[in-house]
C-alpha cells in the first residue's frame, strides 16, 4: 500500500498522464527481468534526444495469462507515441491516456498490484527518473 501511495503521489506531482505498456515479441517473451531491466533505460536514452530530461515511472510485470514480462510506464503527455514506437524495438506498444484523477488511480493500483511477487524484489521492479518532483504532502488533502 505504501508503494501504491508513493507512485500515485509522484505520478500526480509530475503530471504523468500517459500510461503505456511495452511488450516483447514472441521470441523475446521469455526474457528474464535481469536481462530486460536495461531495455526501458535504452528507450529513455533514445527519447531524451528529442525531449531532453523528463519524469517517468517504469514498472516490470509478468503477465497473468502467459507469464510474459512487459513494462508498464507512466509518462508526461508531451512524449509522442510515434517517438516511443520508433525507439522501442522489442515488440508491441499499448498506449492509454489517464485524463482524470480516477483513471490515474486505477492505473497506479494496477501497476503496483504485484509488488509482493516473490520472483523479484520491489527495488528491481520499479524504475523512476532521478529528477522526479517530490510531491507536496498535506494532511488535509487526500491523494
Amino acid at each position: 500500500m505504501a508503494a501504491e501511495t508513493r507512485l500515485r503521489r509522484y505520478a500526480k506531482a509530475n503530471k504523468l498522464t500517459e500510461y503505456i505498456t511495452l511488450g516483447y515479441q514472441k521470441i523475446e517473451g521469455d526474457r528474464s527481468l535481469e536481462t530486460a531491466t536495461r531495455d526501458p533505460e535504452r528507450l529513455f536514452r533514445k527519447l531524451r534526444n528529442d525531449y531532453s530530461k523528463f519524469p517517468y515511472i517504469a514498472v516490470a510485470e509478468y503477465g497473468e495469462q502467459f507469464g510474459k514480462l512487459h513494462w508498464n510506464l507512466l509518462l508526461p503527455e508531451h512524449i509522442a507515441i510515434e517517438s516511443i514506437e520508433k525507439a522501442w524495438v522489442h515488440g508491441e506498444i499499448y498506449p492509454k491516456t489517464c485524463p482524470t484523477r480516477e483513471d490515474l488511480e486505477i492505473v497506479v493500483r494496477y501497476i503496483s498490484k504485484d509488488f509482493a511477487d516473490l520472483r523479484t524484489s520491489i527495488h528491481s521492479k520499479i524504475s523512476t527518473c532521478t529528477r522526479l518532483q517530490n510531491p507536496k504532502i498535506s494532511h488535509t488533502t487526500a491523494l
